[in-house]
């Protein structure tokens, strides 16, 4: 039997990260805005898996608080990305 068949990365368990930037920039045609990020996009942007893990940072006051937009909970780019500094800057200081 052919091991890469049978691998975690093969059956989906395991993937690679996307570059941030695919979950960050809008793509032509689509209407998609570059100011708001549902919860798949930051999941992305941040590299985190679960939506738990995201909630929870809010419900705690350590991540920005999603805006309401209907029935949809979207993320201002511009919070997200300062909270990613926020964090960098943080880090630097230490």
């Amino acid at each position: 039997m052919d091991s890469t068949k049978t691998s975690p990365a093969h059956r989906g368990l395991l993937r690679e990260p996307e570059p941030a930037t695919q979950a960050v920039e809008p793509q032509a045609g689509t209407g998609r805005s570059e100011i708001c990020l549902d919860s798949r996009e930051v999941l992305a942007l941040l590299n985190v898996r679960g939506r738990a893990t995201l909630w929870r940072l809010v419900k705690n006051g350590k991540f920005p608080k999603p805006i309401k937009i209907g029935s949809r909970s979207l993320w201002l780019r511009r919070e997200v990305l300062a909270w990613i500094e926020e964090r960098a800057a943080a880090r630097d200081a230490a």
